[in-house]
């Protein structure tokens, strides 16, 4: 009987075995293709190492990434450099689809990859170091910080082009005079490896390929490989739209408008639900961005004064000067705080939409702040205050205060006569606050309309 146990065990041992092998074959068999589109940020470097991970989890035959970017961070770019220098699979960019391109820091990716391919029609190049310049001039903010980025971005591409066996001096060409090429002549060039209208077709051109990974060279057999494709997540595709500078200030300018109207307002909750959610996305946004310290200051200042606005009757000064400090720290929100990116050729919050969102929440602030003043000044129920040398009758004994009756309203009285009993006719002097003045209205010469009590139907007050 156990001799019996031993063989069954054993052959279930045997059979996964044999399965597992089936599987890896299988896997090893196959190419992974997964998209790299827009600016290449912190999401998009995590989404190309997962992927490179997962492909070597899997024992896949290569991982396509097929790239359109205009470009991206300097640390995201050099995080997915670095992970397919050290991939265990060979990593194949292929820039695609037709009119696509590869700018930027989109380059340094492609002179990384074990293999490095372009769609016709597209472009590859324009990898020069720029500021990160609000004012989409692209202006240096700093001559030395861009000499010496400059020179730091040409020789990291030349280093890459040695590593791989690419043209060298065209890359220092696009790093320090932004040459861009078409695919056709890139191949001439050197630029890149071969020019594919498919993945099918950029298969069999890389098949046969012998490429260098960190454990030895790899001969690649994808002719006609199955391809399987791997996604960016759905958390990380809406943070990937969101991570871009004119969503962000929208989301805050709008979630910030929002609060300002939950705190002119207090008890309305949707505006303060949707406002917090709002600015809670714009935060993450900005956390994924170079951002200026100046101009974080700015925006934390401009959501100061516009609390201090909701509490304090400024006639709309603490709110303007919020709009103008939010304009500001926008403008400043992204300049650089270190060496230029070899990267976008602007990257921060377009100059229209700055002009455009501070025009209409000076606006609104304006409105809100006349809102708020006009019902700071009305009393409860929202009528306005009997204004002085109006005539009434006290429903009450004012001793000294108790409540009047004038034009069917009751109102808090107080008087400064040793008290006056219920039913006197009374004259307004002024107020404090939503408390009248009143004084003996016998005292007062002028005519008292007959109707100036009318107790028979008092109305309800405040």
């Amino acid at each position: 009987m156990i001799h019996r146990i031993g063989l069954l065990v054993l052959g279930a041992i045997v059979a996964a075995a044999v399965a597992g092998a089936a599987a890896a074959q299988t896997q090893a068999g196959t190419v992974a293709v997964t998209d790299v589109q827009g600016v290449i940020d912190s999401v998009v470097s995590r989404h190309v190492r997962r992927a490179i991970e997962d492909a070597g989890q899997r024992g896949h035959a290569a991982l396509v990434l097929r790239m359109d970017t205009p470009g991206g961070l300097d640390s995201a770019m050099r995080e997915i450099v670095q992970a397919i220098l050290v991939s265990p699979v060979p990593v194949i960019v292929y820039v695609a689809p037709g009119g696509a391109r590869a700018a930027s820091a989109g380059v340094f990716v492609a002179y990384a990859a074990h293999v490095s391919a372009m769609a016709p029609g597209t472009n590859i190049g324009a990898a020069t170091p720029v500021a990160l310049d609000p004012s989409g001039s692209g202006a240096a903010a700093n001559e030395t910080l861009l000499d010496k980025a400059t020179n730091d971005a040409a020789a990291y591409l030349r280093s890459l082009a040695e590593l791989r066996g690419r043209n060298a001096d065209w890359g220092e060409l696009a790093v320090r005079r932004a040459v861009s090429v078409p695919a056709r002549e890139a191949v001439a060039l050197g630029v890149v490896d071969l020019m594919a209208a498919s993945v099918p077709e950029l298969l069999a051109e890389s098949d046969g390929r012998t490429v260098a990974l960190p454990d030895g060279a790899r001969v690649l057999r994808t002719s006609e490989a199955p391809t399987v494709a791997y996604e960016m997540g759905p958390i990380d595709g809406f943070l990937h739209k969101l991570i871009d500078p004119n969503i962000a200030f929208i989301l805050f300018s709008l979630g910030l408008l929002a609060l300002s109207v939950e705190l002119f307002h207090p008890g309305l909750i949707l505006p303060g639900v949707a406002g917090v959610i709002m600015l809670l996305l714009a935060l993450l946004a900005f956390g994924t961005l170079p951002i200026e310290p100046v101009g974080a200051g700015l925006i934390v200042f401009a959501v100061f004064l516009f609390v201090l606005e909701s509490q304090i009757v400024s006639h709309g000064v603490l709110g303007i000067g919020g709009v103008v400090a939010l304009v500001l720290g926008a403008m400043f929100l992204f300049r650089p705080i270190d060496l230029p990116e070899p990267a976008l050729p602007h990257l921060g919050v377009h100059p229209g939409l700055i002009a455009s969102l501070g025009t209409v929440m000076g606006l609104c602030v304006l409105l809100l702040a006349r809102a708020a003043y006009t019902v700071r000044r009305l009393p409860r129920g929202g009528l306005p205050l009997p204004g002085a040398g109006a005539f009434g009758v006290a429903k009450t004994a004012l001793a000294p205060s108790g409540t009047v009756l004038i034009d069917s309203e009751e109102w808090t009285a107080e008087t400064s006569r040793a008290g006056l009993p219920a039913g006197t006719r009374v004259r307004v002097e002024g107020a404090r606050g939503l408390t009248l003045l009143v004084l003996d209205g016998d005292t007062d010469d002028a005519h008292v309309p007959p109707e100036a009590g009318r107790a028979e139907q008092p109305a309800t007050g405040p």
